[in-house]
């Protein structure tokens, strides 16, 4: 899947509200050969009726990271547009359409190998790679969506809102699993799907002590991931038997034919390997859900609420798997066990079927308690829910139990020195059962990348955030958060844990952020700002297995913007991000790493430009 448009936000126009054009645009050019075009262009096409808006984004820039095989790595380009219509059909009712495309061309990801250098190079992941394929390498993706919102009030109590939507993505990335120049482990993902959902939520409002929804959704998804691999046998023969010896010197080794050693191989020995093969697997699935729920809060008195929310949720979900066979049988999967394949458990070119229906319910409680004007309690406790997911691969199919996470969270909220300060704190215990992890590992001959049920677990944790605003347009905020997130030492059967004391994927166990927005007028017609701002993390690990060289060390990063403001209308603006040029990674261990050679992937290096933005 793929995250929601990173457009300019598409804000409607208030029901009733005359408006004039209004737009904006901003160009910008950056290191790397970046450039961006932004904007976005508002209109009434009839008066108090009808209203549009159009945006647009174009992102561009270079691979930071030089491939000596051809191209760069670790690049961007995004083109998006959004549409959107405002119809006030009366009074009471109204009708918002929007559109959404986006096409994603970015070059390949620098799956850089930890284990062999590139030829003049070095296994730093921040350095130049060689990676098979060259420019070939990359992705291609494409989503677009609808959604229209229906908006009626029935009277001052209550209203319903329908809100209809659909969504297409289909993409293609090439890369390369091993990260070196060897012939080995170049993989495609190819993903299509579509989404569909319904909801009709009924708000109501007493305006005196009672206040809330409730409503029913319903959701449909039809999707696969295709995943060919393409491979010189002569380049696995050496990952499979002996891996120390993929590359050399940055020159991939290949063996022309398996050893000559009948007492290792039998009547395979010295049997020829083919310079080319192709074996492909494809995850399928169609899931239905649908939802009824209710939420609704009551003012016990003038300083304390309580909310109360149920969701029930009916699920089918349906799986399949197929592994369409190497094209010329293998005998390396004599090796592996997979013959014809090497790395894929035949299924005999059928199509396994598995699905399910599951009944589930999640909700929450809340309190609310005012102290004064200025200070603001709360807490909460609910009941979190992950779907099942029915796992099939070409031996067997099992279906994992739902992860549950119970949550509970205290805080509060103030403003001081008449708004000029805010201050928030936060407390949170999660406690999971059935966490759900996803591990690539190459066990018993046999490539899977499937979720698990890693047991029980378990985090908790703290936030602190302050702002404060030193003069009327200008202001200082940090925040800081501490979690310690785990597995627990037993499961829920008291058995011990093969992932106990863990530290979770990617979570730091501290961070925390810091930054000025100082904004100063020099005359009636020009303004200059300066936006600072400084972020930490902790030690995180790309994996629950907590393999110490598959994580990154503590780090910062240092950020800044600078700029002028002239007669409110124009903008110029000079940026930099990782001012200090810090080097660090984002992801480790990957593919590469079932098979014992881990890959890595750098994190940005020192980008900087200038911007110019102009309303209108």
């Amino acid at each position: 899947m793929v995250g929601a448009l990173k457009l300019v936000q598409c804000t409607l126009f208030k029901t009733k509200q005359k408006t004039k054009h209004l737009g904006s645009l901003k160009l910008g050019y950056g290191n790397f050969n970046q450039f961006l075009a932004t904007g976005h262009f508002n209109a009434p096409l009839v008066e108090d009726k009808l209203f549009f808006r159009a945006a647009a984004i174009y992102n561009k820039r270079d691979g930071f990271i030089e491939n000596i095989s051809g191209g760069d790595l670790n690049g961007k380009e995004t083109l998006a547009f959004r549409t959107s219509f405002k119809y006030l059909l009366n009074n009471d009712t109204t009708l918002d359409f929007i559109a959404n495309w986006q096409q994603d061309t970015p070059p390949g990801t620098s799956f850089k190998s930890g284990t062999f250098a590139p030829v003049g190079g070095d296994t730093n992941p921040n350095t130049f790679a060689d990676l098979e394929r060259g420019e070939e390498l990359g992705l291609d993706r494409t989503v677009w969506g609808a959604t229209a919102i229906l908006k009626h009030s029935f009277n001052d109590i209550w209203d319903l809102t329908s809100t209809t939507a659909y969504r297409e993505f289909d993409s293609n990335e090439a890369f390369d699993a091993d990260g070196t120049v060897a012939p080995a482990l170049f993989f495609s993902e190819i993903s299509k799907g579509k989404q569909f959902s319904q909801e009709f939520r009924f708000n109501f409002d007493t305006d005196d002590k009672f206040r809330g929804f409730f409503g029913a959704n319903f959701f449909y998804e039809d999707g696969s991931q295709n995943v060919p691999w393409e491979y010189d046998e002569r380049s696995v023969a050496m990952l499979l038997l002996n891996s120390d010896f993929l590359v050399s010197n940055g020159v991939a080794i290949l063996a022309p034919s398996l050893p000559n050693d009948p007492n290792v191989f039998g009547a395979l020995a010295g049997a020829p390997l083919n310079s080319f093969n192709k074996e492909t697997y494809t995850n399928f699935g169609e899931n239905y859900s649908g939802d009824l729920f209710v939420d609704a809060s009551y003012d016990v008195s003038e300083k304390l609420s309580v909310t109360m929310g149920l969701r029930a949720t009916l699920e089918e979900i349906n799986a399949g798997f197929q592994v369409i066979d190497s094209e010329n049988p293998s005998v390396l999967g004599y090796l592996s066990g997979n013959f014809p394949n090497v790395l894929f458990a035949s299924t005999n070119q059928e199509k396994i079927e598995a699905n399910e229906s599951f009944l589930s319910a999640v909700g929450r409680f809340a309190v609310n308690y005012d102290i004064n004007d200025n200070i603001t309690l709360f807490g909460t406790t609910s009941r979190g829910r992950r779907p099942n997911v029915i796992r099939v691969t070409a031996t067997e199919t099992t279906v994992l139990s739902d992860e549950i996470v119970w949550s509970y969270e205290v805080g509060g909220k103030s403003l001081f020195f008449n708004n000029s300060l805010q201050f928030d704190a936060n407390a949170y215990v999660y406690d999971y059962s059935n966490f759900q992890t996803t591990i690539t590992k190459f066990e018993n001959g046999i490539l899977t990348s499937v979720p698990e049920d890693s047991g029980n677990a378990s985090s908790f944790g703290f936030e602190l955030a302050m702002q404060y605003a030193f003069s009327k347009t200008s202001s200082f905020f940090a925040n800081y958060g501490y979690i310690d997130a785990s597995f627990d030492d037993k499961d829920s059967n008291g058995n011990d844990q093969i992932l106990a004391g863990n530290t979770f994927r990617l979570t730091p166990k501290n961070s925390f952020s810091a930054g000025f927005n100082f904004n100063v007028d020099v005359n009636e017609n020009l303004g200059y700002f300066f936006r600072p701002t400084y972020t930490y993390k902790s030690k995180v690990f790309f994996e629950e297995t907590n393999l110490p060289n598959i994580s990154q060390d503590a780090y910062g990063i240092l950020n800044f913007k600078t700029g002028l403001v002239i007669n409110k209308d124009y903008e110029l603006t000079f940026f930099m991000n990782n001012a200090l040029d810090k080097e660090y990674i984002i992801d480790a261990g990957n593919t590469g790493g079932a098979f014992g050679i881990p890959t890595f992937i750098a994190g940005a290096p020192r980008f900087f430009g200038v911007q110019l933005k102009a309303s209108f």
